[in-house]
């Protein structure tokens, strides 16, 4: 392959680095704005892609979503679309009903998890995905294309993971911690 080709058509082929010299490909890394170390991604497992995104999602700030449980699809569209969205903040999920009166309860976790299992499920149904319910595979759609579904579908199912996982440490670490003074105290 020519090596030449701008952007994702080039693979850079990994030089040697044995001799301790950076290769091409770290040298263009480290010489990026604002980079000054080269980052290996060759032991990198998906859980710890997972953990160390979900370990940069702030608290203190949240994107909202309002969501329709009869057109969860559109209400997730608006949400991941909108300026206020961005992924590094926690989510808040509000239902409303067919005229827009958004239920009660505070979203302590609850209607986060329903959204993004409701959010899985519209997407399972969607034009981008084919085959039997229990094994979707990709498939290309051209009017999908055109629209970002698949840009879309990809924030989605990362956000919905990395949501996940936050939620679920942070669980742990709540289970952990009162298991741990039950034990101290007993």
């Amino acid at each position: 392959m020519d090596n030449s080709l701008p952007g994702p058509l080039r693979h850079p082929q990994p030089a040697s680095d044995r001799d301790g010299e950076p290769t091409p490909f770290q040298e263009e890394v480290q010489s990026a704005p604002g980079q000054n170390t080269f980052y290996s991604t060759e032991y990198l497992t998906a859980p710890d892609i997972v953990a160390e995104l979900s370990a940069k999602i702030k608290n203190t700030s949240c994107s909202r979503f309002n969501i329709n449980r009869a057109n969860v699809w559109d209400g997730a569209i608006r949400g991941f679309k909108g300026a206020s969205f961005d992924p590094s903040h926690q989510m808040q999920v509000k239902f409303t009903d067919d005229e827009g009166q958004t239920e009660d309860g505070v979203d302590t976790g609850g209607p986060k998890r329903e959204f993004l299992t409701l959010l899985m499920e519209c997407l399972r149904m969607r034009r981008i995905f084919d085959g039997p319910q229990d094994r979707k595979f990709l498939t290309f759609d051209n009017a999908a294309a055109k629209d970002d579904e698949y840009f879309h579908a990809g924030r989605m199912i990362a956000t919905s993971i990395v949501q996940k996982h936050k939620e679920k440490k942070k669980k742990t670490s709540c289970h952990g911690s009162l298991s741990q003074n039950l034990i101290l105290n007993a």
